[in-house]
């Protein structure tokens, strides 16, 4: 192995000369948009009928559950049309005192404490690439399904959008 040496003198030339050909910070984030959105939720199962509670105060489980989510989306353009998208999801459910047991990812024992394995992970991220001569717009990865049904349905796949005529989509 061959042991080289340099100069102070060297050593800042040539950091000096690898800094040169570095982009700004404001420049590399220009096309970076960060956005997201945070909740927390109270679930209660007491049991109420009418103005009274019911005879054993609670629907089913018993739990007072506080739910977090969390999520934070950044989309950056990479070239002319492309864009890349990913989106980090922190989604929790705090049942109270006690202990949940885990086993291989299910749960085994009772139904309080938190879930802390399963609450942290990558939700959407998909590159998507535009043509404006064809009003057309191919989108590829883990996306959001966009049904009528649910509004946080996620799944892998491809999407075209087509919008060339006016007033009608053309979606597959």
């Amino acid at each position: 192995m061959k042991l080289v040496k340099l100069s102070l003198v060297a050593a800042l030339a040539a950091g000096a000369f690898s800094a040169a050909n570095a982009v700004s910070l404001e420049e590399a984030i220009k096309d970076v948009d960060v956005s997201g959105m945070m909740r927390y939720r109270f679930q209660s199962d007491r049991l109420t009928q009418g103005d009274s509670i019911a005879d054993k105060g609670y629907n089913s489980s018993k739990n007072n559950e506080h739910k977090f989510k969390a999520q934070l989306n950044f989309k950056a353009a990479l070239d002319d049309n492309f864009k890349a998208f990913v989106q980090f999801q922190y989604n929790a459910t705090d049942r109270g005192f006690g202990k949940t047991n885990y086993k291989n990812g299910e749960i085994t024992g009772g139904n309080t404490g938190t879930d802390t394995h399963t609450s942290f992970a990558v939700n959407q991220a998909y590159l998507e690439y535009t043509n404006e001569a064809y009003a057309t717009s191919v989108t590829f990865g883990k996306m959001e399904v966009g049904s009528i049904w649910t509004d946080d349905l996620v799944g892998t796949g491809a999407k075209v959008v087509n919008t060339s005529i006016e007033g009608l989509t053309f979606a597959g």
